[in-house]
């Protein structure tokens, strides 16, 4: 666990010049973790100083750039990526009030939908609590798309108010479903994709529109589906996608939303990610 006082002398050598001695501040931030930002944004919340505020501040931006490239580093080089452990790094990004504060709340209510799917129903039986769950009762919707303001982004705004953007309504819609043990994944297309619900062969068994409260529809309504939504699809080329796509689309949405307000710093580190995910080809 890094301390108060180990921060205040890596400030300190931050303005080393020597990159040598800016490499060793940053080794050892990336060795901290998330931990190091709790300890900093408290020190700014307790400090009166207004001179040593700003170091802190200047000194959290470098911290959040380390912290958050070596969290995704971290996550992809495991055996499975973690769409949960994705949304919580980038919630640092968005300042929120505590990073991944959404994941005691989130955990509750999938226990809800848990408590009343049940290995004796039907998968469309299920898929239907779930929706009905999901839409219903916790009363998840979406804002118009045009609607660029940061709440209807903020992951732990949009659990917790379940209002906000239709792409990170969805995202969280996926995630709830994987914690629940529903297999549903995004069968994704360029610029596009749509919930699909797969069997333990991983193959297709229904398609949910995820803006008709999760409608499911067959494969004979597929097509008919994409020309409603303006798209002319080579079905050849539909994959389907798992939580690393899932996290691209959510940088994507951040990504654009920080370019629209001109802030470069966030916008170039939300690039850094995109690359490292590499899911460019469907996005």
């Amino acid at each position: 666990m890094i301390t108060g006082s180990e921060i205040d002398n890596l400030v300190l050598l931050f303005d080393d010049r020597d990159n040598v001695v800016k490499e060793a501040v940053a080794k050892r931030l990336r060795e901290a973790g998330l931990d190091a930002l709790d300890v900093l944004s408290a020190m700014i919340a307790a400090e009166n100083s207004d001179s040593k505020r700003e170091r802190y501040l200047a000194f959290k931006e470098f911290l959040i750039h380390e912290t958050v490239i070596s969290e995704f580093k971290k996550m992809l080089v495991k055996p499975e990526f973690s769409l949960e452990d994705g949304l919580s790094a980038l919630s640092v990004i968005t300042e929120e009030a505590s990073h991944g504060r959404f994941r005691n709340h989130i955990d509750s209510e999938v226990y809800e939908i848990i408590s009343e799917i049940s290995d004796d129903r039907t998968d469309v039986e299920n898929m239907e609590i779930f929706n009905y769950i999901f839409f219903n009762r916790l009363r998840y919707s979406f804002t118009h798309p045009s609607l660029n303001e940061i709440r209807f982004i903020n992951v732990g705004d949009v659990v917790f108010n379940k209002l906000g953007n239709p792409l990170v309504v969805s995202v969280i819609y996926f995630l709830y479903a994987s914690k629940a043990g529903i297999p549903v994944y995004p069968l994704a297309f360029r610029g596009g994709f749509i919930p699909v619900y797969l069997n333990k062969k991983g193959d297709v068994l229904f398609y949910l529109n995820i803006y008709k409260n999760g409608e499911i529809f067959l494969e004979n309504s597929l097509k008919k589906f994409f020309s409603d939504a303006g798209f002319e699809i080579d079905e050849s080329t539909l994959r389907i996608k798992g939580d690393k796509y899932l996290t691209a689309i959510f940088v994507e949405v951040l990504k654009h939303y920080y370019a629209s307000k001109g802030n470069l710093r966030c916008e170039a580190l939300l690039g850094e990610i995109s690359i490292l995910l590499d899911e460019e080809e469907f996005i």
